[in-house]
C-alpha cells in the first residue's frame, strides 16, 4: 500500500505541470500587429490646467479578424512593456513622455473614465469566432485602448517626443500587438522678461513743469526686452492703480510721496489704458524683441506737493 499511494502521487505531481502550463504560437505573418501612432505637432496653451487631456486617441480592435495566436488553453492578456518611464509624480498611471510637462497615460474603460497601471491584465479574453481552434484568438479580441498625451506641470517644454514603443499586449508572454509612437511634436509658446525687473530711473524732475491740471514732465524712453518662442501674437497688461482716469498711474503710496501727480507710460504715440491689454506688433521670428515705451509725470489735481515719486508696476504677458 505505501508504494501503491507514493506511485499515485508521484503521477498526480507530474500531471500537474501539463495541465497549467500552455502554450501560444504566433500565426505569422499577422503577428505581432504593429500599430503606429502620431499625435502630430501639437501647441500646448500656457493657461492650459494642469490635468488636462492634451490629446487622444482611441484605437478600436473590433474590425480586423485577422487570426494573430493559437493556444492550448484559454488565456488572459497582459497589457505593458512600455518603453517610457513611469513618472514619479502623477500616480502609477502616467508616464513621461521626455518632455518637462507631458504625461502619457492608457485607459481601457473610457466610459469609466478609469486609466491603467502597467501591467494590465485582462481576463476577458475573447475566442475568434468560426475558428475551428478551441483557443484561437483575434485582432478584434482585444479590448479598445485609449493613449492620452496629459499636462503634468506649469511649465511644458518643446521638442519631439521619441520614437519607440508606447504599450504592447501579450498573449502567454508572446507580444500580438505593438503600439508604437511616431512623429510627436510638442511646441510650449513661451515668453518672458529679461531681465524681468527692470528699474526706470525719472531723476529730478522740476515742479516748475507742472503749472495746472494735464501739464506734464518730459518723457523718458525705455525698452522691455522679451525672450519669445513659438508665438505669433503678443500683448503685455501694465498692472497698478489709478490715480484719476485709466491712463494716470497713482504713486506708490509714502508719507513723503509727491501729491497731485501721477505718472503716464506711452506707446507708440498713444497713453496706455491702465490693467488693459496692450497689442505688440508681430513678433519677428528671433528670440529676443524689444518692445519701446515712454514715461512722464503728469497733473492731474488743481494743487500739488513735491515729494517722492516712485511707482510699482507689474507687467503681465499674454499669449495664446
Amino acid at each position: 500500500m505505501k508504494i501503491s499511494i507514493i506511485l499515485l502521487l508521484s503521477c498526480f505531481l507530474a500531471y500537474i505541470p501539463g495541465v497549467l502550463s500552455a502554450s501560444c504560437q504566433y500565426m505569422a505573418p499577422q503577428s505581432p500587429a504593429i500599430t503606429t501612432v502620431s499625435f502630430g505637432q501639437l501647441i500646448i496653451a500656457a493657461d492650459l490646467p494642469i490635468g488636462s487631456i492634451i490629446h487622444q486617441q482611441d484605437f478600436n480592435t473590433q474590425g480586423p479578424s485577422a487570426l494573430v495566436a493559437i493556444c492550448d488553453a484559454p488565456q488572459a492578456v497582459s497589457w505593458g512593456n512600455s518603453q517610457f518611464n513611469r513618472l514619479s509624480t502623477g500616480g502609477n498611471s502616467t508616464y513621461d513622455s521626455g518632455i518637462a510637462g507631458i504625461g502619457i497615460r492608457f485607459m481601457f474603460n473610457k466610459q469609466a473614465n478609469i486609466t491603467a497601471s502597467l501591467p494590465y491584465l485582462d481576463n476577458h479574453l475573447s475566442r475568434c469566432k468560426k475558428r475551428i481552434h478551441a483557443f484561437a484568438y483575434c485582432i478584434n479580441s482585444f479590448k479598445t485602448i485609449t493613449i492620452q498625451l496629459i499636462k503634468t506641470a506649469s511649465n511644458t517644454g518643446s521638442g519631439k517626443i521619441a520614437d519607440i514603443q508606447l504599450i504592447d499586449a501579450s498573449i502567454n508572454h508572446l507580444s500580438v500587438i505593438r503600439y508604437q509612437l511616431s512623429n510627436t511634436r510638442i511646441i510650449s509658446p513661451s515668453c518672458i522678461l529679461s531681465p524681468n525687473h527692470i528699474t526706470v530711473r525719472m531723476g529730478k524732475v522740476n515742479a516748475r513743469y507742472f503749472n495746472g491740471i494735464g501739464s506734464y514732465s518730459p518723457a523718458l524712453s525705455f525698452k522691455l526686452s522679451l525672450q519669445c518662442s513659438n508665438i505669433n501674437s503678443l500683448s503685455l497688461i501694465f498692472r497698478g492703480n489709478r490715480a484719476s482716469d485709466s491712463t494716470i498711474f497713482e504713486l506708490n503710496r509714502h508719507h513723503h510721496r509727491a501729491e497731485g501727480i501721477g505718472l503716464v507710460i506711452n506707446h507708440q504715440g498713444k497713453r496706455i489704458n491702465i490693467n488693459q491689454a496692450v497689442r505688440v506688433n508681430r513678433l519677428a521670428d528671433t528670440l529676443l524683441h524689444s518692445e519701446y515705451f515712454s514715461a512722464q509725470y503728469i497733473q492731474y489735481a488743481p494743487v500739488i506737493k513735491p515729494g517722492r515719486a516712485n511707482l510699482t508696476v507689474t507687467l503681465q504677458l499674454l499669449y495664446p
